[in-house]
Parts: C-alpha cells; structure tokens; sequence
C-alpha cells in the first residue's frame, strides 16, 4: 500500500494534471488509522527523512486508485507522515471523463468567452475556462465543452 506524493503547479479544474505533476516521492501507507474516510481520507505514512515528501500537496493512493489534494502534513515524533488529504474527481476519473460521450445543452460563440445561456454567467478574468474537444469533432469548428461540477 503505497502513496505516491506529488508537487502539482496545475489549476485544480484542470482534468489531466499529469503535466504538471512533479514526484518527489513515495511513503508507505499504514492501516492502523482505522476507519479511512476515501473522499477525505487522513492518511498516516511512514516517513523516510526525506525532506522533499514534506512540499508535497497532491499525492495518489494506489490502494484507493484516486488522486488527492493535501490540505496540510503533520510529521510526528515517531517517524510518520500525516496527510489531510481530499479527492480530485476529475483526476481519479480522467479516463472516463476525456471518452464520454455526452449531450451538450449549454454552449459557448466560437471565440468569445462567455457562456450563451445566462443561467451559469462566466466573467472570464474570475476563473481560467478549460475547454476539452470531444471525441470526433473538427478542431477548426472549436467545439468544445466546459465540465461543470456542482
């Protein structure tokens, strides 16, 4: 039961991080915490000495096969790392999400940045809009889709 520990420079909204994830480590996850919580999980590790697990704010749980983002650590005196950790849905399911296929009932203009229906409005300088092809279309119609997580 391993954790793989990361520095992620990525926007959390971004679904596919793993460019800019940058590993720095791995620690072995102990099952002594009892009861874990999988969607925010205290994840309690060993910890190696290795100062450089201790930037780590994003890390991946290959016993729960999800990605997390970290809170906060907590070295204790006893030589163990622990993590506050919460799931990145759009991380741990990727997959999934960059093949579905899917109805689109709201859309954007081709080259604005703004949302046609005013029931979600989007002020383009308050957040980056990440925009994903979907599957089989033509690059040069910019369809796109923006994934929306309420």
């Amino acid at each position: 039961m391993n954790v793989t520990l990361f520095r992620n420079t990525n926007a959390p909204e971004e679904v596919n991080k793993e460019n800019g994830l940058n590993q720095i480590g791995t620690a072995i996850l102990f099952n002594e915490v009892g009861e874990i919580n999988i969607l925010n999980p205290n994840l309690l590790m060993a910890y190696d000495g290795n100062t450089n697990l201790l930037t780590a704010n994003y890390c991946y749980v290959d016993l729960f096969h999800r990605y997390y983002f970290i809170r906060s650590l907590t070295l204790t005196s006893a030589r163990r790392l622990i993590a506050d950790c919460y799931v990145d849905p759009l991380m741990s399911w990727k997959t999934p999400l960059m093949n579905c296929n899917v109805l689109v009932v709201r859309n954007e203009f081709v080259g604005l940045n703004q949302i046609v229906d005013t029931s979600y409005p989007i002020n383009p300088g308050d957040k980056s809009i990440n925009r994903i092809m979907l599957p089989g279309d033509i690059p040069a119609n910019n369809a796109q889709f923006i994934l929306t997580i309420m």
